[in-house]
């Protein structure tokens, strides 16, 4: 119940998720592409990370902790009307080394939490009013320094989905690794492997070389109506 919901309502412009009184309202995953500023952001409202005996809400916050591993950003929203719990410390620890904002809400009430151990913590950090809308243009200023650069130019080239981050992570892979076997003096023909394979993902990028994987992929995203 620390605004997660409200914020996500607040930054879609509509009722998206669920708000209430009650902590443990969201349980399941709710998704949404957002315009913030000059960015497009995919967000995942989750369930609230707390110890629970509930069994379905449980399984939300497992799901809450996989995103956590697979998110680009993560926006920790803590609840400035309430002390730091042991879950909470837990969190901040996990999220040291990430690409994360941590979301200070609830500003318009008496602050109780301990600003100061978030502060040491974490790098990028906003306090706002989710409810009265008080703090999101800071939050976009810290989203637009964080992933849009004075130098780009409409022209550049944009990674447009998590196919195409794969294919060139990929062939980042085994371009290293063809250096690294190269640099050990290994045979010539583990180095010619390794870097067919990375011109392999990269044609599969550019649509030059399309597996039935791909093409699956590709038409999975769409529906064909009368």
């Amino acid at each position: 119940n620390v605004g997660k919901s409200t914020l996500m309502n607040c930054l879609s412009g509509y009722q998206r998720s669920i708000v209430t009184d009650i902590a443990g309202t969201t349980r399941d995953i709710i998704e949404e592409n957002v315009r913030i500023g000059e960015l497009t952001l995919r967000l995942s409202d989750t369930a609230g990370i707390r110890e629970t005996d509930d069994i379905i809400e449980s399984m939300g916050v497992d799901i809450a902790y996989k995103k956590i591993d697979e998110a680009d950003l993560i926006l920790a929203v803590f609840d400035s009307t309430s002390e730091l719990e042991s879950k909470d410390f837990e969190i901040i620890e996990k999220l040291k080394n990430k690409n994360c904002i941590a979301v200070i809400n609830k500003i318009d009430g008496e602050a109780k939490i301990d600003k100061d151990f978030i502060y040491s913590n974490i790098k990028n950090i906003v306090e706002i009013s989710a409810k009265n809308d008080e703090g999101i243009e800071r939050l976009q200023k810290i989203l637009e320094d964080m992933f849009l650069y004075d130098k780009s130019e409409a022209s550049d080239g944009i990674i447009a989905n998590e196919r195409q981050k794969n294919c060139i992570e990929k062939a980042l892979s085994n371009t290293i690794e063809a250096k690294t076997i190269l640099e050990n003096g290994e045979m010539l023909d583990a180095v010619t492997v390794m870097l067919d394979s990375a011109a392999d993902n990269l044609m599969e990028l550019t649509g030059e070389k399309s597996s039935e994987k791909v093409i699956d992929d590709v038409f999975s995203r769409f529906c064909v109506g009368k």
